[in-house]
């Protein structure tokens, strides 16, 4: 019977190779074949008959964007990097790194120690650190002898071990710690704020959110009070407003402290097109303009804020659009909308997904069981139980093949199959 049943096994392995072995991909206008193989791990791996894509094999427990070039990638619980056509650049062999930075350096830990090495993997110092924060800024925080300092790319020493504690660099400041107090250090390792507050955060947009005494407001980087310190939280949204949490409820305020709108958030609110996605006393979803009015009387069930001039609402039942005039685009017609990319937003109804452009017309018939928006005119798409890839005219650039699929900040996809990641890199036939 066991017999039976391992011969069983083989002939469906064999099958199910062979049923995929003649599948054709038009990959940008020009079609080629795909040819499966199984390696001497006995790995599934595709290789592509055509100049227009590099596909690098599925064979990583992890990757991350891709960023000057290079990738970091994991294996067995180590990490290293590769380039974008999948050679390994820098060793598998790290417990961790830091993302390559413009300076093309990375920190990296091996065996409870960081090293600084650069974008070919070459040691930049041979001095090795008990931490040692990723470089931003052309530097990097680091802990010898339990107390911090900053080093440049070079490996050289811009402020010997000094403070307490010096966080990651952002817009050209890091915070320090002394006596238990953060104040603010720049590049150069000149102090810009003397320590006062109980916690600094990363700035952002010129602004970091800062701690005393168990409340919170917001400085400049020139160190100037731009929120006062007494909320129980702060957010900030823009160069005008922050949210701030009062009485269980979120509400924007001004600079000076002045409430701008009636209106409420329960969660994350952002300003997309100059709106502002907010709650009512009945917690139905509506949306202010900066002037703090309403575009509109109407009070969504739900709906999310603005993008590329469309934001998707519901009235409990199905979802429409609406522009930022506040006027219905689309009528409530669809079980599902997600936002707009590249001018056309996935929809769903009766349980299949296609794509809308930005005058409510179907554009892409709902055919696929799912969807993810369209990428440098590219969209992953998903039939049987498996994601494959779509331009914008509807036609199949890869069949569908892979289990899993997501799209990193440039032109690559990374895709899952047989439970590793790989990537497929669409650069020379993209716009």
């Amino acid at each position: 019977m066991k017999n039976t049943i391992s011969i069983l096994i083989v002939i469906f392995i064999f099958l199910h190779l062979n049923c995929y072995k003649k599948q054709v991909i038009n990959a940008c206008s020009s079609k080629s074949n795909v040819n499966y193989y199984t390696n001497s791990s006995k790995i599934l791996d595709l290789t592509f008959d055509n100049k227009n894509i590099i596909f690098i094999f599925p064979k990583y427990d992890n990757i991350t964007d891709f960023y000057n070039g290079l990738a970091q990638v994991e294996f067995k619980g180590k990490v290293g990097f590769i380039n974008e056509q999948g050679l390994e650049i820098i060793e598998i062999k790290y417990d961790a790194a830091s993302q390559l930075d413009n300076s093309n350096t990375i920190s990296a830990l091996q065996n409870n120690k960081y090293y600084i090495i650069n974008d070919k993997g070459e040691f930049v110092t041979t001095q090795t650190f008990e931490k040692l924060s990723g470089f931003q800024d052309n530097v990097a925080s680091f802990k010898l002898d339990d107390k911090f300092g900053i080093i440049d790319y070079s490996g050289k020493i811009i402020l010997e071990p000094t403070y307490d504690f010096i966080s990651s660099f952002s817009e050209g400041l890091a915070s320090f710690t002394e006596n238990g107090k953060q104040g603010l250090i720049d590049t150069l390792g000149n102090i810009k704020m003397n320590p006062e507050y109980d916690s600094i955060s990363g700035f952002r947009n010129g602004y970091s959110i800062v701690e005393k005494n168990k409340k919170y407001g917001a400085i400049d980087k020139k160190g100037k009070i731009v929120y006062d310190i007494k909320y129980d939280s702060l957010t900030i949204l823009n160069d005008n407003f922050a949210k701030i949490y009062v009485n269980g409820k979120y509400i924007v305020i001004r600079k000076n402290g002045e409430r701008f709108t009636e209106y409420f958030s329960d969660s994350y609110t952002s300003f997309n097109n100059g709106i502002l996605l907010m709650k009512d006393s009945n917690n139905y979803t509506r949306f202010v303009n900066l002037t703090g009015k309403l575009i509109n009387d109407i009070r969504y069930h739900s709906a999310e804020n603005f993008r590329e001039g469309f934001a998707r609402v519901s009235n409990g039942i199905q979802w429409g659009l609406i522009d930022t005039s506040g006027k219905q685009i689309v009528d409530f017609k669809f079980d599902e909308i997600d936002t707009f990319h590249e001018g056309l937003a996935p929809f769903r109804i009766n349980k299949k997904w296609g794509f809308i452009n930005t005058k409510g017309e179907i554009a892409i018939d709902a055919y696929y069981d799912a969807v993810s928006n369209f990428k440098k005119g590219i969209a992953p798409v998903k039939l049987y139980n498996k994601w494959g890839f779509i331009d914008l005219n509807n036609q199949l650039i890869i069949e569908p093949i892979f289990e899993s699929e997501h799209f990193t900040s440039q032109e690559h996809f990374v895709v899952g199959l047989n439970g590793l990641y790989g990537i497929i890199n669409f650069k020379k036939c993209l716009n």
